[in-house]
């Protein structure tokens, strides 16, 4: 395939080939909050536990709202827009923590991580710890507390390293990982498909999934003492072009993953796979050897997958319809 050869190494990657699914569904949405009552303009991150759904976005000078997850009222506000303790400036993402089992913002303004635990008590959100990646020289995309001795890296820490994923124990780094998701002659092609893939880590902590946005391939690892590649999906071509600096899609453009969450057992995720980059009603499974397994039909425009996208059977999202977010459960199907 030509343009394959042109854009990523033939000697060291197969053609691309559509992901296979055993299995489909069709699922029907439920509103539980409608966007009227979420009152945002974009939302970051939903994470959902037995009682509870937190929903990462931007209302009324507040990061974090707390809702019942079956009737959708709202319960609280937390995590106040500022540059003060706990405060939050642009929170990119949430994700559940288990070390602290609480709540984990990123903050991509002030590059540091707020962990938030939910006072059922009080209906309030308590501050739990505060990390800072400020005092370093490097680039600091993202970063995951996986264990009390352990962080995940999305970046660099120092002008010295080159890995795009790295393992450091708040002192030194243990483990980088630098292999870029396409080798392409163009380095800044490759830089910029790389920070623009969806990324996320399993709630344990020792597996990380990264999906690219344009075209679509599907980078699976374990974590551990290093970072070890242990699954990969080459299913869609990364078209675009470079202009002025920017990468910019083109009309034979495929896109691929719209949202991934990573499982203790397998991957979600919204996956395009069309020219349509607007396109968001096809939820996917994989496993950890990056196969497909389920693909689901949704009857609504999926924008965020939950954190952890299943809570005893129900599948909870963020569906977007015009310009309103909308928090919904979907029922997935007995196997």
């Amino acid at each position: 395939m030509l343009t394959g050869c042109l854009l990523v190494s033939c000697a060291k990657h197969k053609d691309y080939e559509e992901p296979v699914f055993k299995t489909s569904y069709s699922l029907e949405s439920e509103i539980i909050a409608s966007g009227d009552s979420l009152m945002t303009r974009y939302v970051y991150g939903l994470y959902v536990d037995n009682q509870y759904a937190y929903i990462l976005a931007l209302s009324e000078d507040y990061w974090l709202q707390v809702r019942d997850k079956e009737t959708g009222a709202l319960i609280c506000r937390g995590v106040h827009s500022g540059q003060g303790p706990g405060e939050v400036i642009f929170g990119y993402q949430l994700r559940y923590n288990a070390v602290d089992d609480a709540l984990e913002i990123f903050d991509k303004h002030q590059y540091k991580v707020v962990s938030y635990k939910m006072n059922t008590a009080s209906k309030s959100l308590d501050l739990i710890r505060e990390n800072y990646f400020t005092d370093y020289d490097g680039v600091v995309r993202n970063a995951y507390h996986l264990s009390e001795n352990q962080w995940l890296v999305e970046g660099q820490l120092s002008t010295k390293e080159s890995g795009r994923y790295l393992l450091w124990d708040g002192k030194d780094v243990t483990a980088e990982y630098s292999q870029h998701i396409t080798e392409t002659d163009d380095y800044l092609k490759d830089m910029l498909i790389e920070v623009t893939s969806k990324v996320s880590i399993s709630p344990k902590g020792d597996r990380l999934a990264i999906g690219t946005v344009y075209g679509g391939i599907l980078e699976l690892f374990s974590i551990g003492s290093d970072i070890k590649r242990v699954g990969r999906g080459i299913f869609y071509e990364p078209k675009v072009d470079l202009v002025d600096g920017n990468m910019r899609p083109r009309d034979d453009t495929v896109f691929g993953f719209a949202d991934i969450e990573a499982t203790n057992d397998e991957v979600y995720a919204v996956l395009m796979g069309t020219t349509d980059p607007n396109k968001y009603d096809v939820i996917c499974t994989f496993g950890w050897n990056a196969q497909g397994k389920i693909r689901y039909q949704a009857d609504c425009q999926v924008f965020k997958l939950a954190n952890i996208p299943v809570v005893e059977g129900i599948l909870y999202a963020i569906s977007i319809s015009e310009d309103d977010f909308n928090l919904v459960k979907m029922k997935l199907p007995s196997s």
